[in-house]
């Protein structure tokens, strides 16, 4: 603190309301009761256990952290989606992951409620009907997310078992049977994924086809920034990014497929950076559409591949 005097105050309720701190620091010969306070220290048996946590700190950290990031890469979140995840910037210790939903009235229905806003508690109200409290504002976007999160189980003996059946739960419920979704990459993609790239290799920088071995080696690398688009079960496109660098290509009969992947990519990655060949009229074009033009200047210095940016007046 900053204020001493709350400092002190702060000492004084720690130590049961006595001045028991300046006693120790040999201040005064004696300590007695000086204000409201109360006992705040562990138990032996809380301290033991607390202690016992602590030197596994790592292993229960980097658990949940996994957790964590194995809900974040895995939950669909297509557009239109009942809910949307939390940003990847409040991933910080993990301390939950959540989901937020946009109608009210369906989160009451799937799941119970939790934790009422501290502003109308009935510990609140009754201070203030006391006169004990002032009204003060109204607390909003606490009841808001009272009325729209969903907390999803997240605790270091959460196994990878349970952790699947959460997400495959989640997904089922976020779209309908049959609909396009947009997938983590897993390895079972990593085939589909190459016969795609190759297919349309001409959308590419790199124009030769790629080997297997060369392909699981960039997968190896960089999987976890890949999602697949699927459709009854088939692989219909995939869409990923490299250092926010991204690439796709969709199947032959991926109509709609390349939007769609792009919208729902770009909701959770963020900003992408957008390279096209020049010859690649169908790259143009479809980029063309969400309201991509080639750099002024990168198209004046003679980049091939152009930099694409967002036209704000398209």
């Amino acid at each position: 603190m900053n204020d001493k005097k709350l400092w002190r105050k702060a000492q004084i309720a720690r130590e049961k309301g006595t001045k028991r701190t300046d006693f120790t620091a040999r201040r005064v010969a004696f300590y007695t009761w000086v204000d409201l306070g109360s006992s705040y220290l562990l138990s032996d048996i809380d301290a033991a256990m607390l202690w016992s946590a602590l030197q596994h700190m790592d292993h229960i950290q980097n658990t949940r952290l996994a957790v964590w990031d194995a809900y974040d890469h895995k939950l669909l979140c297509p557009p239109n989606c009942v809910y949307n995840k939390p940003s990847k910037k409040l991933r910080a210790n993990a301390h939950m992951y959540f989901s937020e939903f946009n109608d009210p009235e369906m989160r009451t229905i799937l799941v119970a409620t939790h934790y009422v806003p501290l502003d109308v508690s009935p510990f609140i109200e009754d201070q203030r009907s006391k006169n004990l409290l002032p009204a003060g504002e109204p607390c909003v976007q606490a009841t808001k997310w009272s009325k729209s999160l969903v907390r999803l189980p997240l605790y270091a003996d959460l196994s990878t078992q349970k952790v699947k059946k959460i997400i495959t739960a989640m997904n089922e419920f976020a779209v309908s049977k049959g609909a396009l979704r947009l997938v983590a990459a897993d390895e079972d993609h990593w085939e589909q994924i190459r016969l795609l790239r190759n297919q349309n290799r001409d959308c590419f920088t790199f124009t030769k086809d790629f080997t297997r071995d060369e392909h699981w080696n960039f997968m190896r690398k960089h999987s976890d920034t890949y999602r697949v688009a699927v459709q009854n079960g088939k692989c219909v496109g995939f869409i990923g990014h490299v250092e926010q660098d991204a690439r796709l290509a969709t199947s032959a009969k991926g109509k709609g497929v390349a939007q769609f992947m792009w919208e729902s990519f770009e909701k959770e990655v963020g900003d992408l950076d957008v390279k096209v060949l020049l010859n690649n009229q169908r790259s143009l074009s479809f980029f063309r559409k969400l309201g991509y033009v080639p750099d002024a200047k990168a198209l004046e210095d003679g980049q091939n591949p152009v930099v694409l940016h967002r036209d704000t007046q398209l």
